[in-house]
């Protein structure tokens, strides 16, 4: 059964969630899974891009744009309409846009980071009932009580 995970920030802003995103980036690659960072455009793209290489010293987090090549454990794409054989490899896809893409419904797992913004909250509400209808296991992970690194 696929599994969707919702992890509720204590923030509303974007860089906490830029943040955490890379921390579930680090630990997705440290587990040796494939991952895909949807982004909701080209900028946010090119923003991973750069953010993956320098949000922490000490860590190396291994990425490209998909379209660049699909040759690296963090594969990062604004691309709604990916290809089978381009999903195929894929064991966790980590939903940096509003909308879920399509193709979010043929993966093994996904991660959706929910800011406490009410856009952002309602957006997430969405994709948490459209998960549950195409029957995820779904997991809610309450990040907000928990200290800040």
């Amino acid at each position: 059964m696929a599994r969707a995970d919702f992890y509720l920030l204590a923030d509303a802003d974007e860089d906490s969630r830029s943040v955490f995103i890379a921390r579930l980036c680090e630990k997705a690659f440290n587990q040796g899974l494939q991952v895909l960072l949807y982004t909701r455009n080209e900028s946010q793209a090119e923003f991973y891009d750069r953010w993956l290489w320098s949000w922490r010293a000490e860590s190396f987090l291994p990425h490209c744009l998909m379209q660049e090549s699909a040759q690296a454990p963090i594969l990062i794409s604004h691309d709604p309409r990916l290809s089978n054989s381009q999903l195929e490899s894929i064991d966790l896809l980590i939903n940096a846009a509003d909308d879920l893409p399509d193709f979010a419904f043929q993966l093994p797992r996904l991660a959706e980071v929910v800011r406490q913004e009410a856009l952002a909250l309602e957006v997430s509400r969405q994709n948490y009932q459209l998960c549950r209808q195409a029957g995820f296991s779904l997991e809610r992970h309450d990040m907000r009580s928990l200290p800040q690194a």
